[in-house]
């Protein structure tokens, strides 16, 4: 799911409890002119390459059309590459991640429980979302064409342009973005992952 915040929401958080690997905090939304007010009691594990956001309370429904994992409950707020090319741009800053990715990711929540979709669409699961983020900016929704793509990019042996918005999704161009910066570790991992998923999609 792509975010966007939503201006007639008031939101907040604060930490109920908080390790070196995770937070608890609990998120209060209120829409005033619906008379709604929402609070989340969210944990977030940082010690995964993406972080795990899993709310407690049930609020939500585990449900992939939701994108909640049905299986254990974690939120996919964001493609895997986003998240670790901006933890790894703004030094693992908890708050900034949980104002830039959780909190919205709620509010769109709260549009969906109201209105049935989602403020400015989504991206589609598995494979065919992975290729719909990378296409918005590598600019290639051929399945094998972008794996090549990717592959090569690990190795740094792809002339990426310069002026195309950047293949990790920060919405700067890539010039400005990973043309002067090495892949880090997690963003590696995060590609290879895209890549594995990728080689098994089938594309009908």
């Amino acid at each position: 799911m792509e975010l966007l915040d939503l201006p007639e929401c008031i939101s907040s958080y604060k930490i109920l409890s908080e390790n070196t690997t995770e937070l608890t905090i609990e998120v209060s939304i209120s829409v005033p002119e619906d008379k709604i007010h929402e609070v989340f009691r969210i944990r977030i594990n940082f010690d995964a390459i993406i972080p795990q956001v899993l709310e407690l309370d049930f609020i939500i429904p585990w449900d992939i059309d939701r994108h909640v994992s049905p299986t254990n409950g974690f939120f996919c707020v964001a493609p895997h590459l986003k998240i670790t090319s901006f933890l790894v741009s703004n030094s693992f800053n908890k708050d900034l991640y949980i104002k830039q990715f959780v909190i919205p990711f709620l509010k769109n929540q709260i549009y969906y429980s109201r209105n049935g979709e989602w403020i400015n669409g989504e991206y589609s699961h598995y494979g065919k979302g992975i290729i719909e983020f990378y296409s918005e900016n590598v600019r290639q929704s051929n399945l094998q064409k972008l794996i090549d793509i990717l592959e090569k990019l690990l190795v740094n042996r792809y002339k990426y342009e310069r002026n195309y918005l950047c293949f990790c999704g920060s919405n700067l161009k890539y010039k400005n973005c990973h043309l002067n910066k090495t892949l880090s570790q997690n963003e590696r991992l995060a590609i290879q992952s895209d890549i594995d998923i990728l080689k098994k999609t089938k594309i009908i």
